[in-house]
């Protein structure tokens, strides 16, 4: 179901801090807006209504009615539907200081903000105030318009420190990369040193030749079977190798 138009504008400003205000809160005002709001100041909204799109002399009394109640606010905001906003003028809202809201189905997003301004004390004072009364509600005046002034110069410094915190924290990313970085090279450096004082690794010595045998003489006769008179008898053997050489 879509969200109206009143209800998105609502929502869009809590998520910002800010809380409404009923309109009889609000006395002493030439006009009243549509919707008023209090946080970091005071902001007023104008809701526009379809029947701008034909209708430009509506749009022009709204533009007027805007005017007259934008130095009573610190913020002063247009809402317009989705099928308004290719029509509006930005320009002349960013000329006489007002923000615009673009409502649709999602909810409000801002499309053009609005400064910040201080706010004019209203022409007329309460009846019925004695001057002590109406001395001490234009110094609780003075002294809010001061605060406000202060708010929003610690809003500028803010808004100009968010850059340089931001290269603040890519700086100690950086940094934190350089450091491990730096230890990883000291560990491959430490590992170097320690290979090239160890000297060339030692060569296994090359295997001796294997011995050739050992020659084997003639084998001598076979004994087996006979008396042990042959056995170890050396004329034996020169017998057999003077019968070998005449067999030849």
């Amino acid at each position: 179901m879509a969200m109206s138009m009143e209800r998105a504008v609502e929502q869009w400003f809590y998520t910002r801090g800010f809380t409404r205000l009923s309109l009889e809160e609000l006395p002493f005002l030439p006009e009243k807006p549509d919707m008023a709001f209090s946080g970091d100041g005071t902001a007023f909204v104008i809701l526009v209504e379809k029947k701008a799109l034909s209708n430009r002399g509506y749009f022009m009394e709204v533009i007027a009615r805007a005017s007259s109640l934008r130095p009573l606010a610190n913020y002063l905001y247009l809402a317009v539907p989705r099928e308004l906003a290719p029509f509006v003028d930005t320009e002349v809202l960013r000329k006489r200081g007002i923000g615009l809201l673009v409502v649709g189905e999602e909810g409000a997003r801002e499309v053009l903000a609005s400064p910040f301004r201080h706010v004019e004390r209203p022409s007329a004072a309460p009846a019925g105030l004695t001057p002590e009364a109406e001395a001490l509600l234009n110094d609780l005046l003075a002294r809010l318009s001061a605060l406000e002034q202060r708010v929003a110069r610690l809003e500028g410094e803010i808004a100009r420190a968010r850059p340089a915190l931001a290269e603040l924290s890519e700086l100690a990313s950086l940094r934190d990369q350089v450091r491990s970085l730096s230890a990883r090279l000291d560990m491959l450096t430490r590992r170097v040193n320690a290979l090239a004082a160890a000297g060339p690794p030692a060569q296994a010595p090359a295997p001796m030749p294997a011995a050739p045998p050992a020659p084997t003489g003639p084998s001598g006769p076979d004994l087996e079977g006979l008396p042990s008179f042959f056995k170890d008898n050396p004329w034996l053997e020169i017998l057999a190798r003077r019968g070998q050489e005449e067999s030849r």
